[in-house]
């Protein structure tokens, strides 16, 4: 559920690329009226956003629920209450973000430098808000990261195994940790960009080229990460051993 979540999240940032903010940049227009313009920037900015950030520190809460309180015998309630969890915030996020969760003064459209935008101190404090949140976030989940890895590391080293488990079993750890810390701060990354486009741009023009060009490599980076270690942990997760009996060719470590 988790997993799905996440790609569910860079799926919805790559469809308002493609087939709006793309489109609205490259034909030098605003795409369809205004009141979608509007829609579209808020579950965008106050959904997607947010929704990424949150589901990677869900994600490592169900970790180290499972890594401290129950590595060997994980409780089916715990997944059971994550997947709930999961789906709430999905309803809150999309009621905030739509225009049914915000006041009017809060609605503004992407500031597209072609085309007629507005700001107002609504959105502007919820842009900061977002950006607090995001790095707390991320904060929080690298604490949580890296005290899930002191324990894997410890539990390899008290449980009863060969030299080749041990150190595949490091590595699978270390990957685990390395994806976990690109995909905690590259959205903060991100957003860091903005505030300097913002800051340094001489125009709205460049302000939008720069900030949206990053925007989608994050999101691209950030499912090839999540693809590409996913993909090493399930080679690396099997390995051969000699037949027995009563045994197949093949366990798991």
């Amino acid at each position: 559920m988790l997993c799905a979540s996440k790609s569910l999240t860079n799926l919805l940032a790559s469809l308002a690329y493609f087939f709006y903010i793309g489109p609205a940049n490259l034909l030098y227009t605003r795409i369809g009226p205004l009141s979608l313009d509007i829609v579209v920037h808020n579950l965008f900015m106050y959904g997607v956003m947010i929704q990424g950030p949150t589901t990677q520190l869900m994600t490592t809460v169900n970790r180290i629920l499972v890594v401290w309180l129950s590595p060997t015998n994980p409780s089916p309630l715990a997944s059971r209450l994550m997947t709930v969890t999961i789906l709430l915030l999905w309803i809150f996020f999309f009621w905030t973000s739509t225009l049914l969760g915000l006041s009017d003064s809060c609605n503004v459209p992407f500031a597209f430098g072609h085309t007629d935008w507005f700001w107002s101190p609504c959105s502007d404090r919820l842009l900061w808000i977002m950006i607090y949140i995001i790095f707390v976030m991320a904060a929080a989940t690298s604490i949580l990261n890296l005290g899930i890895t002191v324990k894997l590391i410890w539990l390899s080293h008290s449980q009863s195994m060969s030299s080749n488990a041990l150190r595949a079993r490091r590595k699978k750890y270390i990957r685990f940790f390395l994806q976990t810390c690109i995909q905690d701060w590259i959205l903060a990354v991100d957003v860091v960009n903005n505030i300097g486009t913002t800051k340094y741009c001489s125009s709205q023009t460049c302000i939008m080229l720069i900030s949206q060009g990053v925007d989608v490599i994050v999101y691209t980076v950030d499912g090839f990460v999540l693809y590409w270690f996913n993909c090493r942990t399930r080679k690396v997760g099997v390995v051969k051993q000699p037949k027995r009996p009563s045994e197949g060719s093949t366990v798991l470590v």
